[in-house]
């Protein structure tokens, strides 16, 4: 995994989008082992500012951390200090213009362009 570990990477504060929360809910429940593994990579981008992490192209705002290379990617956005965590997708269709658009309407909601 290619770990990359910056000033932007920590967060001093970390929101989610009410859709994330739902979409991690329903991966754990279909994959308990992988969301494990997903937690986890998510609680070392938090807390360390450690990730594979990469601004979309063609995008305001979005980024995506990838934890591992099975596992979903994680949509996120930064501002002032705050990282919104938007959603999570599965990695074959992660980046299809539509995924990538109803990402983008959440970072909106979350008040970020």
């Amino acid at each position: 995994m290619k770990s990359v570990r910056n000033s932007e990477s920590a967060a001093s504060e970390v929101r989610t989008h009410p859709s994330f929360d739902a979409e991690l809910r329903k991966f754990a429940k279909r994959n308990p082992v992988d969301a494990e593994r997903l937690l986890k990579g998510l609680r070392r981008f938090v807390e360390a500012g450690v990730g594979d992490i990469e601004r979309i192209r063609d995008t305001q705002i979005l980024q995506r951390l990838k934890v591992s290379r099975e596992l979903p990617r994680v949509y996120l956005a930064r501002k002032g200090g705050i990282t919104y965590l938007l959603g999570i997708e599965k990695r074959k269709i992660a980046y299809a213009s539509r995924i990538l658009e109803k990402m983008e309407k959440r970072a909106k909601e979350s008040g970020q362009t």
